[in-house]
């Protein structure tokens, strides 16, 4: 009798069925049509930039310059003539036999040498490898279904926000084995075209890899030129970084 009072009492405490909230939640889960989100995936560089020769030659230049400008003061600077104090700094400096202080001279100014591994790293040319072009910005690009490089884009919920559905559809689209980060909640640009709008959402890749299944590519600026139809390029350029 115990048993069947418990089981009626936690059927009644049970919420009835509602098609209103069944049909708000299926509504929920429809895509917005003609809105979808773009994942500008970013990695940033590793190292610093090689210099160019005018920077390596400005660079020589302020050196030399602050090498010039940092001569010494005289002693009376610092000792008045004649006074006790001056003749003990002397005596000081009779003691010193190391006289020669040696001074970096511009010519003997180089540029900091990549360690091998390194330097192996910075030219590898695979395009699927993050470890290519390490100086620079690489951004993921992806072969859609008519043979064209673009950025990922997928769809958004109508119960999303575009940052919640850049933050659920990277795992959907690039694999779950990615550690990544979406830089704020606005987007930084908008492709058009007449069925359909693309919010492309700033992301950075932290760690990970893409799955291995996906066609895809690390290009820099000058290689999304180069790759991307114009049209295309043109509309997504102003997010890039040299």
């Amino acid at each position: 009798m115990n048993q069947f009072r418990r089981f009626t009492t936690k059927v009644l405490q049970q919420k009835p069925y509602s098609t209103t909230n069944a049909t708000a939640a299926q509504i929920d889960s429809n895509p917005v049509p003609g809105i979808h989100v773009g994942i500008l995936l970013t990695r940033k560089p590793m190292i610093l930039k090689q210099l160019s020769e005018f920077s390596t030659s400005y660079l020589q230049f302020k050196q030399s310059q602050k090498l010039d400008e940092a001569r010494p003061f005289e002693s009376e600077f610092y000792f008045k003539r004649g006074t006790t104090a001056e003749s003990r700094w002397l005596n000081v400096q009779k003691l010193n036999t190391n006289k020669h202080v040696p001074v970096l001279q511009p010519a003997e100014i180089d540029l900091v040498h990549l360690d091998k591994k390194v330097s192996q790293l910075q030219f590898e040319d695979h395009p699927q490898s993050l470890n290519r072009k390490m100086d620079l910005d690489l951004y993921l690009c992806i072969k859609n279904h008519e043979g064209d490089w673009i950025f990922p884009s997928s769809h958004v919920l109508q119960s999303e926000l575009l940052h919640e559905a850049c933050q659920n559809r990277v795992k959907d689209l690039l694999g779950s084995k990615i550690h990544y980060w979406v830089v704020g909640k606005t987007p930084i640009g908008l492709s058009e075209t007449k069925n359909e709008k693309i919010f492309y959402m700033k992301t950075h890749i932290l760690a990970g890899s893409i799955k291995s299944d996906l066609n895809h590519a690390w290009w820099t600026k000058e290689e999304c030129a180069q790759n991307m139809k114009s049209d295309y390029y043109k509309s997504v350029c102003d997010m890039l970084i040299e």
